[in-house]
């Protein structure tokens, strides 16, 4: 998201395979887990954009990710 704002990008999807972390990231609930800071701040970061929504992707339909990783 970091990377998005500095190359003045307005509208992201974002991917991930977590479902748990997509499916908290798209509540409008408050976050209670162990990683509810970064929970916050992908919420912060990502109100700071035109448009994004977080979508889950299988982890086979993510290789190239992994691959970067």
């Amino acid at each position: 998201m970091s990377l998005a704002r500095e190359l003045c990008l307005s509208q992201m999807i974002f991917e991930g395979d977590c479902l748990r972390i997509i499916t908290t990231l798209n509540s409008t609930e408050a976050c209670h887990t162990l990683f509810r800071y970064i929970i916050d701040e992908l919420r912060c970061l990502s109100s700071s954009l035109v448009s994004s929504c977080f979508v889950h992707t299988r982890r086979e339909g993510n290789n190239i990710a992994h691959s970067l990783a």
